[in-house]
């Protein structure tokens, strides 16, 4: 038998053992499970996969992937709610201004915005803040720029920027508050928008939609310049009046 100090080590010996090997145990569990559901989702029994992706999240919930693709997973179900919540996890998750993170944003906004009132619940804070969506478009265009990302996280990416700088401008009415949009605001959502249907050229109805969609923000911001112009000719003209009146009257004095 084992001396009292001998029998302490090796108990703590062995419990060091099944503890890493309950660890190693979760995370091939993990990985068996992941890819069990990922080969689900490319069968296209996408509500089978996103149960077995939820099975994956329970043993390793900070892994950003699963819930990403369990987003993915809930919006080709129809569950576009549920899927924008798994997304914003994702996003959570990722590293910020990172690509991963920026395709998890722009696949939470896209979500988002295919219902016309998502509940509370699922609605992060900056989706109901103009000047926040703002701001997090512009990071989340700027972190796919130059990162060979997909092609459907760089489309969903420059659509989002798009989409939260038209406003509605193409007739569509934002989910969230909204205000006025400027001239620039509305190039520059048309430029992106072409940008989009250019790289959607596998999709012909989406290409033609973003193609579409491209052209009004162009005429909004057309009809938006003259405008702009015109007022600052309006506001210019009584202090030009107010120069010459006053000039005269400084004539006037001279001559006095």
């Amino acid at each position: 038998s084992l001396c009292p100090r001998r029998r302490q080590c090796w108990n703590r010996f062995t419990r060091k053992r099944l503890l890493t090997r309950r660890m190693d145990t979760g995370a091939s569990s993990f990985d068996a499970l992941f890819e069990e559901a990922n080969d689900l989702a490319s069968q296209r029994s996408f509500r089978l996969a996103a149960a077995k992706y939820r099975e994956a999240i329970q043993l390793e919930p900070r892994r950003p992937v699963a819930h990403f693709n369990l987003g993915c997973a809930l919006e080709r179900s129809g569950e576009t709610e549920t899927a924008a919540m798994s997304f914003h996890a994702a996003m959570q998750r990722y590293p910020e201004d990172s690509s991963p993170w920026a395709e998890s944003a722009a696949a939470s906004f896209n979500c988002l915005t295919q219902d016309s009132s998502p509940t509370p619940r699922a609605t992060p804070s900056w989706f109901m803040s103009d000047e926040a969506l703002k701001r997090l478009s512009s990071r989340v265009e700027a972190a796919t720029s130059d990162d060979p990302l997909t092609k459907r996280g760089r489309l969903q990416a420059i659509t989002m920027r798009a989409a939260v700088l038209a406003s509605d401008a193409t007739g569509f009415k934002p989910p969230w508050p909204t205000g006025p949009r400027t001239a620039a605001e509305l190039r520059e959502a048309a430029a992106l928008f072409q940008e989009a249907a250019a790289g959607a050229g596998g999709d012909g109805d989406l290409q033609k939609d973003l193609e579409v969609r491209a052209a009004a923000c162009s005429a909004a911001s057309s009809v938006l310049l003259p405008q702009s112009v015109e007022n600052r000719a309006d506001v210019s003209k009584p202090k030009a009046d107010k120069m010459k009146l006053r000039s005269r009257q400084d004539g006037e004095q001279t001559r006095w």
